[in-house]
C-alpha cells in the first residue's frame, strides 16, 4: 500500500491517490487483505484507491468490496518460449508493484541518505 499525491495532473489533477501494491497473501485471504488496506487508505482520507489484480480470487473479491473495472494500459509481456508454460493470468496473482522494487513514485532508501 502507497499513497501519492497528484498536483495538476493531466489525467488527476489534485488528488491524493491510495494504490493498493504487492498483496501477498493466498487467495483465500484475498477478501481480508483488500479490505484492511481499503480500511488504512480510506483512515489517510485519500480520494482514491486502486488496485491492480490478475488472479480471478482476487479481482472477485475487489469487486466484492467495491472496486470497479477500468480500461488499463497494464500488459505483461513474457517470451515466447515462457508463454505455453504458463496457466491463464487469472490463474496465478500479480498486482501493482510486483517485481518492479520499489515503485517510481516512491523515495528509495539510497536516495534519501544521499
Amino acid at each position: 500500500m502507497t499513497v501519492r499525491d497528484y498536483i495538476d495532473d493531466p489525467d488527476f489533477g489534485n488528488l491524493q491517490i491510495g494504490i493498493l501494491a504487492d498483496c501477498l497473501a493466498p487467495p483465500a485471504a484475498a477478501a481480508a487483505v483488500i479490505a484492511a488496506g481499503v480500511g488504512r487508505l480510506a483512515a489517510m482520507a485519500v480520494d482514491l484507491i486502486v488496485a491492480t489484480f490478475a488472479h480471478s480470487a482476487w479481482v472477485e473479491q475487489a469487486r466484492r468490496i467495491g472496486f470497479v473495472p477500468v480500461p488499463t494500459t497494464t500488459r505483461l509481456f513474457v517470451s515466447p518460449a515462457l508463454a505455453p508454460l504458463l496457466p491463464r493470468l487469472s490463474a496465478f496473482h500479480l498486482t501493482r508493484g510486483d517485481c518492479d522494487g520499489p515503485l517510481p513514485y516512491e523515495q528509495s532508501a539510497e536516495a534519501s541518505s544521499e
